[in-house]
C-alpha cells in the first residue's frame, strides 16, 4: 500500500506554515495599525503646539496694534494691558518693547526711563556665549534696547536696557522682521533665566512709517519657553521621544527647542523591534518649526487577545489535524490488515498455512512461461482416514499442520509447498531435473514422515506415496506433466512400502 501523502511531518510543515503566514500577516496588520495610532498621536500634538503659536501671533499682533496708538513709556495702560494678554495666554513667556534709538540718544532714553520709574534702566550689552552676564555697551550707529517686559521678574532685571542688536542671533532676526513688515520668530535661545525659548517680534506700525534703514521707531514682541510647548509624556509608555527643531533660515544659538523622551527605558527584547518615526512640519507662516516624533515599538503593544486567540486556534487546528492524522492511519492499518487476511484467505491454507491450489496453479504457470526448470511432486498420505475414524478430527487435522511443518522443513525457501485437498500435499522444487537428484529428494520427505506423531501422549505412525513429474524433461505442458505426476503416485501407492517400483525404466 502506497503511503499516503498526509503523514504527520506533512502536518507538522503545513501547521508550521500556516502559523508563520497568520502570525506574519498579523504582525502586518499590527505595523501599519501602530502607525497611524502614532501619526494620530503625532498630529494631535502637532495642532496643539500649531493652536499655542496661533495664539501667540494674535497676541503679538494685539499688542503691536495697542502700542500704535500710545506714547510708552508715558501711557501707563501698557503693563495692564500686557497682563491681561499673558492672562488669557498663559504659555506666553513675556511680552516686550524694542525701541529704536541712536547712540547719540542713548542717553536721552536712559533718563526719559528712570523719570518713568525704570530707575535703574541702563542700555547695556549681554555676553551670551562665554560670560552670559551684562558688558558695557559698545558703540554702534543704532541701537535697539528692551524698553519694556511683563512680567519683570527679579532674576530678568538684566533683560531690560539689553540691546537686541548685540546679540548675533537676535539682531538679524529684528531687521528681517522690519523689511518684511510682519511678525518674525528667532531660532531656539537660552534665556538668561537658563530657560530654553524663542522669541517673536513684529513692528509697531505708527505715523512716520519706516526709516531709511527699514527699521521702525517700536518693535512688538514676546518670547515663548520651550516647556510651554512640550507635550505632556507622562500618559506615554517607555520607547517615545518628541523633538520641536527649527527650519527658518536665520542664525541660531541652538538648534532644537526640545526634545524630551517618556520616562523609563525600553528593554532589550524590545529594542529588536523597529522604530517608528515621523516629522511634520508645524502650520505657521510666522514661526517656522517641525515637530519630529520617535517610537520604539514594544512587544507589549504586539501580544494582546487577537494573537492570543490565533494561537489557540491554531493549537486546535493542529489538535484535530494529529487527530485525524491518527484515526486515518488506524484505518489504513486496519484495511491493510484485512486485505493481508483476505489475500491469506486466497492463497493459503487455513489449517496447515501452506500455499491452497489456486495459488499453486498461478506459481507452476508463472514458472512454465519462463521456461525454468521444475519437478513436481504429488504427495498422499497412506492410511490417513484410520487416524480421522479412531482419534478424532483434532488429531486428524494436527497431523496434517505437522505434516505440513516437515514437509516446509525438508525442501529450500524458494520451494512451495501446498495442500492439494484432503491429504494431499503438492511441492514444486525449481531447478531439479535429474533423476539422481530426484530420487534423493523422495527419500528426505519420506524419511521426513518416519518420526511419529504425539498427539495426546498417543503415537501415531504415518507413511506417504509420492509421484514425481519434471518439467520440460518429463513434460512439455502443465496438463501432462500432472497427469504423469498423479499416475506415478498412485503407482507408488499400490506398491510394497519400501520397495522400488520401475515405471518406463525410471526408479519413482
Amino acid at each position: 500500500m502506497p503511503k499516503p501523502l498526509k503523514t504527520k511531518r506533512f502536518i507538522y510543515l503545513s501547521w508550521v506554515s500556516l502559523c508563520l503566514l497568520s502570525f506574519s500577516l498579523y504582525t502586518l496588520y499590527w505595523w501599519q495599525h501602530q502607525h497611524i495610532l502614532h501619526n494620530q498621536k503625532h498630529n494631535a500634538i502637532a495642532q496643539q503646539i500649531a493652536q499655542l503659536q496661533a495664539q501667540a501671533d494674535t497676541t503679538l499682533e494685539s499688542f503691536a496694534a495697542f502700542q500704535s496708538r500710545l506714547s510708552f513709556p508715558r501711557d501707563q495702560s501698557i503693563r495692564p494691558f500686557a497682563q491681561l494678554l499673558l492672562e488669557r495666554n498663559p504659555h506666553i513667556y513675556c511680552l516686550q518693547l524694542v525701541q529704536r534709538t541712536l547712540h547719540a540718544d542713548i542717553k536721552k532714553l536712559e533718563r526719559t526711563m528712570r523719570a518713568a520709574g525704570y530707575h535703574q534702566f541702563q542700555v547695556h550689552d549681554f555676553d551670551y556665549d562665554f560670560r552670559r552676564q551684562s558688558i558695557p555697551l559698545n558703540t554702534r550707529p543704532v541701537h535697539f534696547p528692551i524698553v519694556f517686559m511683563e512680567p519683570m521678574p527679579r532674576a530678568a532685571e538684566a533683560v531690560l536696557g539689553l540691546d537686541i542688536n548685540a546679540v548675533h542671533f537676535l539682531g538679524p532676526q529684528l531687521q528681517d522682521a522690519g523689511s518684511k513688515v510682519r511678525a518674525w520668530s528667532t531660532g531656539p535661545f537660552k534665556l538668561i533665566e537658563g530657560d530654553i525659548a524663542y522669541g517673536m517680534t513684529i513692528p509697531v506700525y505708527q505715523l512716520g512709517g519706516q526709516n531709511s534703514d527699514s527699521s521702525w521707531p517700536l518693535y512688538a514682541g514676546l518670547v515663548v519657553t520651550a516647556n510651554a510647548l512640550m507635550p505632556n509624556l507622562h500618559d506615554f509608555p517607555p520607547g517615545w521621544q518628541f523633538s520641536m527643531h527649527y527650519t527658518g533660515s536665520a542664525i541660531t544659538q541652538l538648534s532644537h527647542l526640545f526634545d524630551i523622551q517618556s520616562a523609563g527605558e525600553p528593554n532589550w527584547l524590545d529594542q529588536l523591534l523597529p522604530i517608528i518615526e515621523v516629522n511634520s512640519a508645524i502650520a505657521s507662516d510666522s514661526q517656522p518649526y517641525s515637530l519630529n516624533s520617535r517610537q520604539q515599538l514594544s512587544w507589549r503593544t504586539w501580544l494582546g487577545l487577537v494573537p492570543l486567540m490565533m494561537a489557540a486556534f491554531l493549537i486546535l487546528v493542529l489538535l484535530l489535524a494529529l487527530r485525524w492524522q491518527h484515526s486515518e492511519r488506524l484505518r489504513r492499518i486496519t484495511v491493510q490488515r484485512h486485505r493481508n487476511q483476505l489475500h491469506r484467505w486466497a492463497t493459503q491454507d487455513r489449517l496447515t498455512h501452506c500455499a491452497n491450489r489456486q495459488s499453486f496453479d498461478q506459481h507452476m504457470i508463472r514458472v512454465s512461461k519462463n521456461r525454468t526448470p521444475f519437478t513436481l511432486i504429488y504427495l498422499d498420505l497412506d492410511f490417513f482416514k484410520p487416524i480421522n475414524d479412531h482419534y478424532g478430527h483434532q488429531a486428524g487435522d494436527a497431523v496434517l499442520v505437522e505434516v505440513a511443518q516437515r514437509l516446509r522443513h525438508t525442501v529450500r525457501s524458494e520451494d512451495m509447498v501446498a495442500r492439494w485437498g484432503g491429504d494431499e500435499f503438492a511441492i514444486l522444487v525449481v531447478g531439479l531435473g535429474d533423476n539422481e537428484r530426484c530420487m534423493a529428494l523422495r527419500q528426505a520427505l519420506l524419511d521426513a514422515l518416519v518420526p511419529p506423531f504425539i498427539w495426546q501422549l498417543q503415537t501415531i505412525h504415518l507413511s506417504a506415496s509420492i509421484g514425481l513429474a519434471s518439467y520440460p524433461a518429463e513434460a512439455d505442458n502443465l496438463s501432462d506433466l500432472l497427469q504423469l505426476a498423479d499416475q506415478r503416485m498412485y503407482q507408488h501407492k499400490t506398491a510394497m512400502r519400501n520397495r522400488e517400483v520401475i515405471f518406463d525404466g525410471i526408479a519413482i
